[in-house]
């Protein structure tokens, strides 16, 4: 199997497929739990960067929170407002908006912003991290934190070979309840600290047959703790914690995600 090359924008073609997608990423353990022990301290109203199909703003919301949620991806988006229009009791409580996190204005500010599972790392250059970290900012209330995390670039993986194609797993479609299998292959821009996800999907019928082959990609760039920090101050933005989980464990060489809780710099314009 062949994949194109993503090119300069980045191919997220994964997000097209949000049933698809909602079956093979899940989210961290334990990030819901955190998410709504941050977001309790503030009270709310909560902005929520890239809340896909709703996963984390609908717990907050079922907390008794207000939660905007800005989202990208137009078919991500139809199908969290369609589960919103669903739930009669968190309608009032959630609002989706479409919006690109390194250029949105939506003229009000936060207590609490957060940007859960990785989504930070779409940002494909330094100008994109910048820019999206100064959005952040200028949509903090005073005194208010922006939470993220991202999981930490792997040396091993990086330095080996880009994959050929390779058997992901086995998963269960949330809503045919039918099986599809998953086919991975990746690509590594060292230089760039870049990686190009190319997946397959093979739909199956109820007998098991291959049915329906659809693709997708998503593009990121790896960010490494340090460099993080460097782009906070550079943004104007205070480190207040950084964990190496979300059952707040240390940041150590052992860790395989960082979670990332800021404020608002007092000295920044």
């Amino acid at each position: 199997m062949n994949h194109p090359h993503a090119g300069e924008q980045g191919l997220n073609t994964y997000y097209d497929w949000p049933e698809l997608y909602e079956a093979t990423s899940p989210g961290v353990p334990g990030d819901i739990s955190f998410y709504q022990a941050q977001a309790g301290r503030t009270g709310g109203p909560v902005l929520e960067i890239g809340s896909g199909l709703g996963r984390i703003s609908f717990a907050l919301a079922r907390a008794g929170l207000d939660v905007v949620g800005l989202e990208l991806s137009p078919r991500m988006l139809e199908e969290a407002e369609r589960r919103r229009l669903a739930q009669p009791d968190l309608r009032g409580h959630v609002q989706f908006v479409a919006g690109d996190m390194r250029d949105f204005s939506l003229g009000r500010r936060f207590p609490l912003i957060i940007m859960p599972y990785r989504t930070f790392l779409h940002c494909l250059t330094q100008e994109e991290q910048l820019a999206t970290l100064s959005r952040v900012r200028e949509h903090l209330a005073p005194g208010g934190r922006f939470i993220f995390d991202f999981f930490l670039p792997d040396l091993q993986l990086i330095a080996s070979e880009d994959s050929s194609y390779h058997f992901r797993g086995r998963y269960r479609h949330p809503r045919t309840g039918r099986m599809f299998l998953l086919w991975e292959a990746t690509e590594f821009d060292r230089l760039e600290q870049r990686i190009d996800d190319h997946l397959f999907f093979d739909l199956l019928d109820e007998k098991g047959q291959p049915v329906q082959r659809v693709y997708g990609s998503f593009s990121i760039r790896y960010v490494f703790p340090a460099e993080c920090t460097l782009l906070l101050r550079l943004a104007g933005l205070e480190l207040v914690e950084v964990l190496g989980g979300f059952h707040h464990e240390p940041l150590t060489e052992a860790s395989t995600d960082a979670v990332w809780i800021t404020q608002r710099s007092v000295s920044s314009p």
